[in-house]
């Protein structure tokens, strides 16, 4: 089974920069791809600072691999993802 879709607006946690609580996925999301409305997310870098280093290695959105629930930064992880829409890799 997959793992959970990553959105616009889903949590993930940094524990190498603060703050320490969850913080908002980015703001650059796809203009085209849509999750259950929501713009979907490729990889790219983190408000923070991280690039994401686990992540879809079959799946692009608009030419970038996807991210998903659970997916690692270099000091942390997706917190939330789609609860429906599921990516296979």
């Amino acid at each position: 089974m997959g793992k959970e879709a990553a959105r616009l607006g889903d949590l993930y946690k940094c524990e190498a920069h603060p703050p320490a609580p969850p913080l908002v996925l980015p703001v650059i999301a796809s203009a085209t791809v849509f999750i259950n409305k929501i713009p979907a997310l490729g990889i790219q870098p983190l408000p923070c600072g991280c690039q994401p280093i686990v992540k879809s290695t079959t799946v692009k959105i608009q030419g970038k691999f996807a991210v998903r629930k659970g997916d690692m930064l270099p000091a942390g992880t997706i917190q939330m993802g789609s609860p429906n829409v599921f990516i296979g890799d």
